[in-house]
């Protein structure tokens, strides 16, 4: 029989959850959403059963729409949650672009010199 996941670790045993009980309860619902697609998205990839591997990757599909779910719950509930998801999109954003400058310096320095750039092979 399956071992299920306590959907409440570190909560009270009973009543009502408060708004930090749910939040906490959510994001493990989140991770639980995130677990699911990466199960069905690796299956689908092992299979040549196209009806299997369809299939998979319509129930992965239906879990990325429950992550969606989950995540605006949350931000509704931690009106902090979209100032630091914000800040990580930012850093991504800020270092695909140094990265990017960099790649572009190197490029132009191996056009100059006549070889590749060793960032991209180009």
């Amino acid at each position: 029989m399956p071992n299920f996941t306590n959907p409440f670790p570190g909560m009270r045993e009973a009543g009502d959850l408060d708004n930090e009980e749910i939040v906490r309860a959510l994001r493990l619902d989140l991770a639980a959403e995130q677990d699911a697609t990466h199960i069905y998205t690796a299956q689908a990839a092992r299979t040549r059963n196209q009806a299997v591997k369809n299939t998979l990757l319509d129930i992965a599909n239906e879990e990325k729409v429950h992550t969606g779910e989950l995540m605006r719950l949350i931000m509704e509930l931690d009106k902090d949650e979209v100032g630091w998801l914000d800040k990580g999109f930012n850093e991504v954003e800020t270092r695909e672009h140094l990265e990017h400058e960099v790649c572009v310096q190197m490029m132009a320095e191996s056009l100059r010199a006549g070889r590749q750039c060793s960032v991209c092979a180009r």
